[in-house]
């Protein structure tokens, strides 16, 4: 993992392995995220992505998303309009939510 002198965790293995799927000059921030005055951590984001170990409130990012586009991983049974299935034998998805 990299190391990071800007306050923030460290990017994850996964995270880092992202960046060669991405062009250059996206960045990337591994972050803690609370719905409640969520305005300054993903302040201009153009995307944001929960994981299926996101353990806030799930219906106020769906209902309230923080930035233009946001990938939240979930389960099978909360697939949204927007989503599409990652592993039907493990029951996941990846919703697509738009503000």
């Amino acid at each position: 993992m990299n190391a990071r002198h800007d306050g923030n965790p460290p990017l994850t293995p996964a995270v880092e392995r992202a960046r060669a799927f991405v062009a250059n000059g996206v960045v990337f921030r591994h972050d803690f995220y609370a719905a409640r005055g969520h305005e300054e951590p993903v302040a201009g984001a153009d995307l944001v992505v929960f994981p299926l170990a996101f353990t806030g409130d799930r219906a106020a990012v769906y209902q309230n998303p923080p930035a233009p586009y946001v990938l939240v991983h979930d389960w099978l049974w909360r697939r949204s309009r927007g989503g599409t299935v990652i592993s039907p034998l493990l029951l996941k998805c990846l919703n697509l939510v738009r503000r």
